[in-house]
């Protein structure tokens, strides 16, 4: 196995978990916050059209890559955001579980895989750490404060905090037999 068929394997693999979890987990284990179930849905559905897409290329283009990395890095920096500042339609910052971290994980290799075809592109290979970073970072500068003006404009979609926050990785603690 070459290095670039690792970096492959490795970025459309993660990917599709990602987005296999966002899809189906999130974004059902949201289903009373209607903003969050759309947003999981749509972001994890862009996740796996990305790797199919990543998978069938032969070529990549720098822009190709660009749309990985804002893809799957800025769901990882919003997932990390929302850890320390509330998240929209919540009202409070989520809390780390072991789904969320493992989904974080999986965003962060294949954010490193699409560096690596973006490093072998690049002329100048010390532009890949401030692309890589700006991919990321421009996604979350749009979609939190998007997220933000939503719950200001749908105040009835908020969620009444006094149930509790159920969202996808409690759901999964809930199917393996766990008890709250």
């Amino acid at each position: 196995m070459t290095s670039s068929s690792f970096w492959k394997y490795l970025g459309v693999s993660t990917m599709l978990f990602s987005g296999i979890i966002h899809l189906s987990v999130q974004a059902f284990g949201h289903l009373s916050m209607i903003p969050h179930a759309a947003f999981f849905f749509a972001f994890g559905t862009a996740q796996i059209i990305f790797a199919i897409l990543f998978w069938k290329r032969k070529t990549m283009t720098k822009l190709f890559l660009f749309l990985g990395m804002a893809i799957n890095g800025g769901f990882f920096f919003l997932w990390l955001l929302t850890r320390f500042l509330p998240a929209p339609f919540i009202g409070s910052p989520e809390s780390f579980d072991l789904m969320g971290i493992l989904v974080g994980l999986a965003e962060v290799l294949s954010l490193l895989a699409l560096a690596f075809f973006l490093y072998k592109k690049e002329e100048r290979k010390h532009h890949v750490l401030a692309t890589v970073l700006f991919a990321s970072f421009a996604t979350v500068l749009v979609v939190y404060p998007m997220g933000m003006l939503g719950e200001s404009m749908f105040p009835q979609w908020k969620m009444n905090m006094s149930g509790g926050h159920h969202g996808g990785g409690q759901m999964m603690h809930d199917m393996s037999g766990g008890h709250h």
